[in-house]
């Protein structure tokens, strides 16, 4: 069975190109281009994993975040937060697994979901 990734993010370049690299890999991707759209479609599909951009017209990856972790049979889906914006590494309590700052490289976002999807 194949591994489900929402794909978040407001630049459609930026999601053309990472939705086609991660099938590349093997992954089944859904994509939204805002928070709003990504919360239907979480509750939708029930993806395996999420990676999200944080700044985002409609509704922000906080807010998407915030509901999806009020979902109590669905609230342990891993999360990525990728962003240019923000400079988070790591916040106690955060409601995301892992952050990664954009630029990134592929081979680093691809490590980080295998990583994610062991556990």
């Amino acid at each position: 069975m194949s591994t489900t990734i929402l794909l978040v993010d407001d630049e459609k370049d930026i999601l053309a190109a990472l939705k086609e690299l991660l099938e590349m890999e093997g992954y089944v991707v859904i994509t939204a281009l805002n928070g709003k759209t990504g919360l239907y479609l979480f509750h939708e599909f029930k993806p395996d994993l999420i990676i999200s951009d944080m700044m985002m017209p409609i509704m922000n990856g906080y807010e998407m975040i915030a509901h999806i972790r009020l979902d109590p049979t669905l609230s342990k889906v891993p999360i990525i937060v990728m962003s240019s914006a923000i400079t988070l590494a790591r916040v106690e309590d955060a409601p995301w697994d892992y952050f990664i700052k954009k630029p990134y490289g592929i081979d680093d976002l691809l490590v980080i979901i295998k990583k994610l999807m062991e556990k």
